[in-house]
Order: C-alpha cells, then sequence, then structure tokens
C-alpha cells in the first residue's frame, strides 16, 4: 500500500468535495498537521494502578498534534486509551514499546494510562 503525505490527501478530498458542491473559486488546504509549530515538551510520568491521563508537562500541550509514549520498565505492561481504560481494556503497551498518536491540534483529546502491575515509568513527548 503506498503512503502519500496527508496534504496531498486533504487537497484531493477538498477538490473532490468543491466539484461535487459546485463550488465556484479556489479552494485550498492550510496548514499541515506534520509539521511542528512549537518546541516540542518531554517527560517521564509515573504510571500506577490507578488510570490517569499521560502528558509531558504539568498539563497537555495546548494544540497537541502528536503524543510518544514509550514504556520504559523492563518488564510490565501498562495500558493506553480513553478515560475509561482499565487492567483488561485499552491498548497494551509491551516493555520498551512505544505508541505514537497523532491529533487535530484544534480538538482537545485526552489519553490515560494505566499500569498492569506496580507503578512504572514512561517516557512522554509532545508536540
Amino acid at each position: 500500500m503506498a503512503l502519500f503525505p496527508l496534504s496531498d490527501i486533504l487537497t484531493t478530498l477538498v477538490d473532490g468535495i468543491s466539484k461535487a458542491l459546485r463550488i465556484k473559486g479556489e479552494v485550498s488546504v492550510v496548514g499541515n498537521l506534520n509539521t511542528c509549530v512549537t518546541a516540542p515538551l518531554t517527560g517521564l510520568k509515573t504510571v500506577t494502578a490507578t488510570a490517569a491521563e499521560v502528558f509531558a508537562g504539568a498539563s497537555a500541550k495546548a494544540n497537541r498534534r502528536m503524543l510518544f509514549i514509550k514504556n520504559m520498565d523492563p518488564v510490565l505492561r501498562c495500558k493506553v486509551g480513553a478515560s475509561g481504560v482499565s487492567q483488561q481494556t485499552g491498548t497494551s503497551l509491551e516493555p520498551g514499546a512505544a505508541v505514537e498518536i497523532k491529533f487535530d491540534p484544534g480538538v482537545y483529546v485526552p489519553i490515560y494510562a494505566i499500569s498492569e502491575g506496580a507503578s512504572i515509568k514512561v517516557e512522554v513527548w509532545e508536540v
């Protein structure tokens, strides 16, 4: 499967919608979700057996475009997901594994994590 830049996909979609709606004039895509527009935040967070929101600083980065979480524990897994994530639900993050989650910077979406056992450390990076 070929991968296409997001801007190309959005341009194609806008062109198709414009033609379908018979919009007159020029329609353009402004911005790019792959562009870093502010300095990234990094941090090391403790994840316990109680689900908690994951972010790099004191709170989630405003207009966040991407969140990277890496499980630093050599043995224990953690689960990542919405506020209802539990030790039985969510996406498993194996020891040493990482997940990258992309966001629309105009929409705030909290991400939570919970350890499947004792407290563990996760590395967090937000752009």
